[in-house]
């Protein structure tokens, strides 16, 4: 069924405006339901993808979802009675077992998030902001992107807006709230499908406000920084900061310290709970108490290790390898993350040994 999806996609996409492939099952373009942005001709939150064995139809401007053969016949009916046919047949035709690399052949169950992996969503050109890769190695951005040790193969994904507010006016019409116009390190959270759901604004400068993020959808669901390229069919680690993601594996960001209902986005059965290394702060023992007493996964950092968060860790000289070993050796749960929890959280604050791991 998903050759014959994917055979009336290419039919359809004479008729839907800035048609594009973002990836195998993965196509984005101006919105026919709704028509999209009146003012802004360059919006397109439009998405056919992949759910299972077919194809569906989203639209990120509050379309409710539809199967792939109601956008057809919305689109046209001759094309749709077609696919109908062509549908019955497929499913009406006795065959034998498929080859792989044959359509129609899928070797096991597949997920949207399978298919959903860092690389398959394109770098979107702004009107007001830019790609950090593409600024000059000496602009302050850059150069503050650089001094946080930030991997350069996510420089592409990070961008520059020199006046903030003007870039929330583009890519978030619907925000009628003032902010303040300056530059910012611009951090794109997009949802499972590829499309851009929000931006966390860094500050650059002195600022009242370090981040500010602003949604681009109506959508109210748990940002999660990096859902887009994770395969939750694996292990997946959860962290608090979006930067700090970047450094780790397989690894997602809930943009704050609820690491529980960012948990309860992901369909991944292995989830471990990062939380950053403050034993001081109320909010983030509560937080990891709770974690616990519902049976996931928590790292407990070790007493020796003062640093705040991932980032800091690689800022102090620790490689993202070695990090990575600090927390295999201390994920824990039930009673024996309870204990460990008890011992982290008295720690002082001041307490450092020999650092084994350098």
């Amino acid at each position: 069924m998903l050759h014959i999806d994917l055979k009336y996609t290419h039919l359809i996409s004479c008729h839907l405006e800035r048609f594009t492939r973002k990836g195998d099952y993965l196509f984005n373009f101006r919105c026919p339901i709704c028509g999209d942005s009146q003012t802004k001709k360059t919006k397109t939150r439009g998405y056919i993808y992949r759910d299972k064995q077919r194809l569906a139809f989203k639209c990120w401007n509050g379309c409710a979802p539809l199967w792939l053969g109601a956008l057809i016949k919305h689109l046209s009916v001759d094309l749709y009675k077609e696919y109908l046919l062509e549908t019955f047949v497929d499913n009406h035709t006795p065959r034998t077992k498929k080859l792989i690399g044959e359509p129609g052949f899928f070797a096991g169950k597949a997920t949207v998030t399978q298919q959903m992996r860092f690389g398959t969503v394109e770098a979107v050109i702004y009107e007001h902001a830019e790609k950090v890769s593409d600024l000059p190695e000496e602009h302050f951005c850059s150069q503050y992107v650089k001094s946080r040790q930030i991997p350069k193969q996510f420089w592409g994904k990070l961008y520059y807006a020199k006046n903030y507010n003007k870039f929330i006016s583009e890519i978030a019409p619907h925000y009628d709230k003032k902010i303040k116009d300056e530059p910012r390190l611009c951090i794109m959270v997009y949802d499972q499908f590829g499309a851009v759901c929000a931006v966390s604004g860094r500050a650059l400068e002195d600022s009242a406000l370090r981040y500010v993020t602003i949604r681009t959808t109506t959508d109210e669901s748990k940002l999660v920084y990096g859902l887009e390229r994770v395969d939750q069919n694996k292990p997946v680690q959860i962290v608090e900061g979006p930067l700090d993601s970047l450094f780790l594996g397989n690894t997602v960001a809930s943009c704050d310290s609820n690491l529980i209902l960012t948990a309860g986005r992901l369909s991944a059965t292995q989830i471990v709970l990062l939380y950053d290394n403050e034993r001081r702060s109320p909010e983030i023992v509560l937080q990891m108490t709770r974690a616990i007493n519902l049976g996931h996964k928590v790292v407990v950092w070790p007493e020796w290790l003062v640093e705040k968060d991932i980032n800091g860790m690689v800022l102090s000289g620790h490689s993202p390898e070695s990090i990575q070993e600090i927390i295999y050796r201390n994920t824990f749960t039930g009673l024996t993350a309870l204990a460990e929890l008890t011992r982290w959280k008295k720690t002082p604050n001041n307490r450092r040994v020999m650092l084994w791991m350098k």
